[in-house]
């Protein structure tokens, strides 16, 4: 019977194939979590990249969105009060006053009245406490117009008004019932009564 012949165990052998697995799960482990992180960067990268082409989308929109624009210019909101006195059948008014600016004037005429905003306000004020209810009895407005017209112009230096809109009228009428006091029903002063009765004495006695 011949002898079996036993090849000695090499314990080295067993080491190394050991070290090997164990580099070799190493390596894939470091790989797999450098490519979770690549891919993260990329998500991450991809969302800003996304963000930011919304948000260029959403200004380019807006920017080309057609603007209304309107010739009549803003002035403001005033009120009239009638002198109490003139016995008028108007004892007030309120309204709001618009413009438009001659042709080829208007960046100029908005311009100055933004920088010249309370002087313009200032000058209409004026006229209406000149103003009589009377003004108001014409339904277009048109003395009243023209009077406020010149007014801004004069405080903007320059003729710049086309028009002068008149909106939201609102009037308000007049409790007053007894006429107004004319030179031929007014009363008299009292020296001029006292004068009078004095005299009337005198060429008595």
């Amino acid at each position: 019977m011949a002898s079996e012949t036993k090849r000695p165990e090499n314990p080295s052998s067993d080491e190394e194939k050991t070290e090997v697995s164990s580099a070799g799960k190493s390596r894939f482990a470091l790989l797999r979590g450098k490519t979770m992180q690549y891919w993260l960067a990329f998500l991450l990268i991809s969302t800003l990249v996304i963000h930011g082409i919304g948000w260029a989308y959403y200004k380019t929109s807006n920017a080309h969105a057609p603007i209304e624009y309107s010739p009549e210019i803003g002035v403001g909101n005033f009120q009239f009060t009638a002198d109490k006195t003139a016995g008028g059948r108007i004892a007030g008014a309120e309204f709001s006053l618009y413009i438009t600016a001659l042709e080829g004037l208007d960046r100029v005429a908005r311009i100055r009245l933004t920088s010249h905003k309370y002087r313009v306000q200032e000058e209409i004020e004026s006229l209406l406490r000149q103003t009589h209810s009377g003004d108001f009895d014409d339904p277009a407005l048109n003395d009243l117009k023209r009077q406020i017209r010149e007014r801004i112009d004069q405080a903007l230096g320059n003729r710049v008004v086309s028009d002068v809109i008149v909106a939201n009228l609102k009037i308000i009428a007049s409790n007053n019932k007894e006429p107004a006091a004319t030179a031929d029903t007014a009363s008299s002063p009292p020296w001029l009564e006292k004068s009078s009765s004095y005299v009337s004495q005198q060429g008595g006695n």
